[in-house]
């Protein structure tokens, strides 16, 4: 939360500054990686095409513009990852935005990081894989006491979505008997 009305024009303000600031390459970059929760060289790579993702990252690190998630890899703060996201909204045809949130889908799917998949099957109203992604994930969440998370992806998810059997996820997440395929953490 950012505080309210006064708060939300304080960090758009700061976003726009911000982003502002950079080279037109390196924003234009930043209005694609946002729509990704993680960011790392070769999720660029392979969502976007992002030959250059590691030099972009690397100076975005270097400006204080992106938090390091261990060695793993980064993620814009929450206010400017908002900011931008919106922006890419504006200035890109639903259809590239699409195109983007079915190669991160897979990419991820790919990985077996279902959880990281499921925003970009929610953004695409692809109930079915998104339903098969929690079926995945929420045994393993349910067992680390991620019960919130899991409310929230199930949020996500409109009423039509949950009366489909098919495209339904599991309302209710069973014991985790293995943690075979990783549900990375949002």
């Amino acid at each position: 939360a950012t505080g309210g009305e006064a708060g939300d024009e304080v960090a758009n303000y700061v976003a726009e500054e911000l982003v502002g600031a950079q080279p037109v390459d390196r924003r234009a970059f930043m209005l694609r990686a946002a729509l990704l929760d993680e960011l790392t060289a070769d999720a660029c790579l392979g969502v976007f095409g992002d030959e250059d993702a590691a030099t972009h990252l690397a100076a975005l690190e270097g400006a204080l513009l992106l938090q390091r998630l261990g060695s793993a890899g980064w993620r814009f703060p929450g206010y400017l990852a908002a900011w931008l996201r919106e922006e890419a909204g504006r200035a890109f045809p639903p259809a590239t935005l699409a195109g983007w949130h079915r190669a991160a889908m897979g990419y991820h799917l790919g990985r077996g990081a279902d959880e990281r998949a499921l925003p970009h099957a929610i953004a695409l109203h692809d109930w079915e894989a998104a339903a098969a992604a929690c079926a995945r994930c929420f045994p393993p969440m349910r067992y680390a006491g991620r019960a919130g998370s899991i409310a929230r992806w199930l949020s996500a998810f409109p009423a039509a979505a949950l009366a489909e059997p098919a495209a339904a996820p599991p309302m209710r997440a069973p014991r985790a008997s293995s943690r075979s395929r990783s549900c990375a953490t949002s």
